[in-house]
């Protein structure tokens, strides 16, 4: 490295000397921007395909149907066709008043609240409601029957606002049902654990997956495009053993659990990176490896190997008629 050596000992302890030239932050940085592209992209293909199937799944499907079958009953919901939709989003598509929206949205909100499976003694605080109900100037906008009260065609919207916001409390409560919010909970974290695996998956293969086949430089596509490896601290390739263990902890610790403790654990390997002399990472700190700039350098599985390409390189010396050696005068 340009900051030193790292030195390698053969069986018999004789030591010899490699240089590796020392890899930049914005080198490194760049390689693990390019995986996570890749794998971004990857994902991002797969989740369509993964939202594609989830909707087949059975026990979704029956989630699906329990939550239709509450949404009707409560009459928040109507079909319109095959799609569920919101009582006032169908009112809106309908050629009415306001005043006629107003009427029709008072009997489905007395509906709801006369159930009290949805709302407990719901109908006296939805009578409630019309007792408190004041318009902007003031006045009671029902009276002792919890009739209309306010006739004048200037107060149809404020009628219509104020079963809008009762509207949007019955929704609060259909969402507190118990079959409901079961079958929508379910619904809820299949599709968050679909995505985290859509894109868990791509992130172990482009980062720990791919190397295992680079056994010489434990290189991610990335770490192949700028020509950076990964080397034991003797010097030579990472043993597919080891390397094995630095890919779980990698997965595991970095990324995974980065993805429940915000991102802490990633800060922690990045940090690492920036601070330490050597710029190792966090996990190369821990397994003892080191990334090196290998543009011009090749890496070496063991001693043996080493042995050989010098004696390779020694006999292309003497062969080499041209080849004169420097004689001191």
């Amino acid at each position: 490295m340009k900051s030193g050596t790292l030195k390698m000992e053969s069986s018999d302890q004789q030591t010899i000397d490699i240089h590796y030239e020392r890899v930049g932050i914005f080198k490194r940085i760049s390689a693990a921007l390019f995986d996570l592209f890749v794998s971004l992209v990857v994902g991002l293909l797969i989740l369509i395909l993964t939202f594609y199937l989830v909707p087949n799944f059975s026990f979704i499907q029956h989630d699906y149907m329990v939550r239709e079958t509450v949404s009707l009953r409560s009459g928040l919901y109507v079909k319109d066709g095959d799609d569920l939709v919101r009582y006032t989003d169908y009112l809106d598509g309908e050629s009415l008043t306001v005043d006629e929206k107003s009427l029709k949205l008072d009997e489905v909100l007395f509906y709801f609240y006369s159930d009290d499976d949805f709302v407990l003694d719901g109908l006296n605080k939805y009578l409630q409601f019309k007792n408190d109900a004041l318009s902007s100037d003031g006045k009671n906008m029902f009276d002792i029957y919890h009739n209309r009260a306010l006739n004048n065609d200037d107060y149809d919207d404020e009628y219509y606002n104020f079963y809008l916001d009762i509207y949007d409390s019955a929704l609060s409560h259909l969402a507190n049902d118990l079959e409901y919010s079961l079958a929508s909970r379910e619904i809820m974290l299949t599709y968050i654990l679909a995505i985290v695996i859509t894109f868990l998956i791509p992130l172990f293969i482009f980062y720990c997956i791919i190397p295992l086949f680079f056994k010489r430089t434990r290189q991610t596509f990335g770490m192949k495009l700028v020509k950076i490896s990964l080397i034991n601290v003797d010097g030579f390739a990472v043993k597919t053993g080891k390397y094995v263990g630095r890919m779980f902890f990698f997965y595991l610790i970095i990324i995974v659990l980065s993805i429940f403790a915000f991102l802490l654990p990633l800060m922690l390997n990045i940090g690492f990176l920036v601070i330490s002399k050597s710029h190792q990472t966090f996990v190369d700190y821990v397994f003892n490896t080191y990334s090196v700039d290998t543009s011009n350098d090749k890496i070496f599985f063991d001693y043996d190997e080493y042995l050989s390409e010098e004696k390779k390189r020694q006999m292309i010396r003497i062969e080499d008629k041209n080849y004169q050696p420097a004689i001191k005068k």
